[in-house]
């Protein structure tokens, strides 16, 4: 099983402190660069806890509810990338059938977030320019109980769709880091300013990371409903991220897509992924989800020539 080097620091860093017992196994299956990694059996254990820790900067230019909103979202995902540490030793004693990135996207469908239980902090940065940061701490859980079905649930979808859930977790990671990145940046920035400097430019860059904050959440919560089977609920959530990125919203038209896909409503489908190309010309998976459309309403001229454009633009899938 292939484990990428972001899931082997996270193994590596956070392995002592999620109260597993554990013995070491060196076989092909758990090799990394060289390295065994441990095959985890759980002892006495029904229920796996993870604290993730997240932060988002606010001013007073926008609610709080945004800043907590994507305190706990970044929160979130720290605490399941530590449960997927969990999950991926699971995959390898029972069946090696998921590689890490597949590991990391069921595990964002399987997680139970303690939501009474969130826990935030409002942290100054800096009065003059009316700044500040909310720190969210976060448990999530995972059932030991009934890891086993939802394995077999999962495992038991077709190849195409655990690609599609994979791609959209990924992608989703992706903007969650980027945005990770800004924050970061933002805050330096703020430190290093005096008075009111740069103050009309850091609150627009505050009100632009806001806006991707709620964008990330709906296209979050589809992908949830997704993973789940609630096809309809996710486009719905789709549709909502849509509305506040209509000229770059390419990850959810692209999933809406796939939603529609799955429900066999092809014309709605080709008409979300024409629309992600549109956005992004480059993007090989809305070709070949276009072209899975052409193919099932039997225009296989359209089909051939989309998976060949897919092909041409790297898809493997």
């Amino acid at each position: 099983m292939y484990i990428n080097k972001r899931l082997r620091a996270t193994i590596l860093s956070s392995v002592m402190s999620v109260g597993l017992v554990f013995v070491p196994t060196i076989c092909p299956a758990n090799i990394v660069d060289g390295l065994p990694l441990p095959v985890m059996s759980v002892a006495n254990a029904e229920l796996q806890k993870y604290t993730g820790v997240g932060e988002s900067i606010i001013s007073d230019r926008e609610t709080l509810e945004i800043g907590k909103q994507g305190a706990k979202m970044q929160a979130i995902r720290n605490a399941q990338e530590q449960a997927g540490v969990f999950l991926s030793s699971q995959t390898v004693v029972k069946n090696a059938r998921m590689q890490s990135d597949e590991i990391m996207a069921f595990t964002a469908s399987v997680v139970h977030i303690d939501e009474p239980n969130i826990k935030y902090e409002l942290i100054p940065l800096n009065d003059a320019l009316g700044t500040a940061k909310y720190r969210a701490t976060v448990i999530v859980t995972i059932d030991t109980d009934e890891l086993n079905d939802k394995i077999n649930k999962w495992l038991e979808r077709d190849s195409q769709q655990r690609a599609n859930l994979v791609d959209q977790n990924n992608e989703l990671q992706r903007i969650i880091d980027e945005q990770a990145k800004r924050i970061a940046q933002l805050e330096q920035t703020i430190a290093n300013s005096s008075g009111t400097q740069n103050k009309v430019e850091i609150q627009n860059e505050i009100a632009a990371i806001s806006n991707e904050t709620l964008y990330v959440q709906r296209l979050e919560e589809g992908d949830k409903l997704a993973a789940n089977g609630d096809y309809n609920g996710a486009i719905n959530k789709y549709t909502e991220a849509i509305e506040l990125k209509p000229n770059s919203a390419v990850a959810s038209y692209n999933n809406r897509g796939n939603a529609y896909y799955r429900m066999q409503k092809y014309m709605e489908a080709i008409a979300d992924y024409t629309k992600a190309i549109s956005l992004n010309s480059n993007h090989a998976k809305a070709y070949q989800g276009r072209g899975l459309c052409y193919q099932a309403l039997g225009d296989n001229a359209r089909a051939q020539a989309d998976f060949a454009k897919a092909r041409e633009l790297g898809y493997n899938g």
